[in-house]
């Protein structure tokens, strides 16, 4: 990333700007909007903004995977209002600009969220599941199919992480979904009938 984006993005954390990153090259409409919550020379802090003005969740980039960000244009200034008018606030989840890729798997498998992994340029989702196992080189996913349901578990080896994504309303969808598929879910139902 050259020097004069990381210091337009730097100086947006510092003015609570609404973004637009873009990290594939091949398809340049794709696009998160967010407010940065923080940018380091190696990772990115996206406090995602839905298309539709809603808080969705929090993304994380490799610095290095960025080649563009929009800033102050229509869609951004749009996204801006529609988050204003809707009374929008992202839950807590303060990053500190000292961690790496590492610390926030090791923070999200404690917490046992669910998260999505994308690898290479594009922003499809790869896998999404909640980590069970870490280790300096890899992670170990839980996987979970479109509707909750375990997949199997995958090895992934960090270095091929490109974006990382957690809390937003597709993934406490499918925590939701997983959930009431537990027995203590049924029978907690159950229970109130």
């Amino acid at each position: 990333m050259n020097t004069m984006l990381f210091r337009e993005m730097a100086a947006a954390v510092e003015t609570s700007s609404l973004v637009c990153i873009f990290t594939d090259q091949e398809n340049t409409d794709l696009c998160n909007a967010g407010f940065l919550g923080f940018v380091s020379p190696e990772l990115v802090f996206l406090k995602a903004v839905s298309p539709n003005g809603f808080a969705d969740g929090f993304v994380i980039y490799h610095t290095e995977d960025i080649y563009r960000v929009d800033f102050d244009g229509p869609y951004e200034k749009k996204l801006r209002q529609l988050y204003a008018l809707r009374n929008q606030k992202h839950h807590h989840f303060a990053p500190e600009e000292t961690q790496t890729l590492y610390a926030w798997l090791e923070r999200l498998m404690q917490e046992n969220k669910v998260v999505s992994f994308s690898f290479g340029e594009s922003h499809s989702v790869d896998i999404q599941g909640v980590i069970k196992d870490l280790s300096p080189g890899g992670v170990s996913v839980l996987q979970y199919d479109d509707y909750g349901n375990e997949a199997g578990r995958t090895q992934i080896d960090l270095l091929t992480i490109s974006r990382l994504s957690f809390d937003s309303m597709e993934e406490e969808s499918l925590g939701l979904l997983h959930e009431s598929r537990t027995p203590s879910a049924h029978n907690n139902q159950e229970e109130n009938e």
